[in-house]
């Protein structure tokens, strides 16, 4: 994608064409291992996407490991298999994203609007029910209420309008380590 910009003085262009330009130099010679520091700080949402997809590509066909230090953890979910995750000078993990996600990845939050009046029933103790707007706010923990047990009682309220489900922010989890590690 640097066509565009291929007649204009390297200081001239953005932070974003600047980064590109200078992963496209780095990978000139080929290399075995692309190193990469935080390679999407400040790049819109768009130019982010891009430069993941171009990344995994780089990966697939060319079979360059790209070593990335990142503070972004959607950086994390889209381009690594194995994560190392450094705190306070130590090594606090080593492997594959699953497993790490599988060990700190225990809650979900559940938002949900209904239509109309509702009779929310009695939720287990280990759910935490916030207002959310004009609707609820469910965070609970799947091995202790199953996912469907829970969308049961949910159901049971009166007419769902709107439901979303979503596991927890990374952040969460890297934090989450990092408390336990104190």
């Amino acid at each position: 994608g640097l066509e565009t910009v291929m007649k204009k003085k390297a200081g001239k262009l953005s932070g974003g064409w600047q980064r590109r330009l200078s992963i496209a130099m780095a990978l000139i010679s080929e290399p075995d291992i692309l190193f990469l520091d935080e390679p999407t700080i400040g790049l819109d949402a768009v130019s982010k996407l891009k430069l993941r997809a171009f990344l995994r590509e780089e990966n697939r066909t060319r079979g360059t490991t790209i070593l990335l230090t990142t503070h972004d953890m959607e950086d994390i979910a889209a381009l690594c298999q194995r994560v190392m995750v450094l705190g306070h000078g130590k090594k606090l993990y080593d492997g594959a994203l699953p497993q790490l996600l599988s060990r700190y990845d225990t809650l979900r939050t559940v938002h949900v609007r209904y239509d109309g009046g509702i009779n929310l029933p009695a939720l287990p103790d280990t759910c935490l029910i916030e207002q959310d707007g004009d609707g609820h706010k469910i965070t609970y923990a799947p091995e202790k209420l199953p996912t469907a047990q829970l969308l049961s009682l949910l159901q049971s309220a009166g007419n769902i309008r709107e439901l979303t489900a979503q596991p927890q922010n990374i952040d969460h989890l890297i934090a989450a380590m990092y408390k336990e590690m104190d």
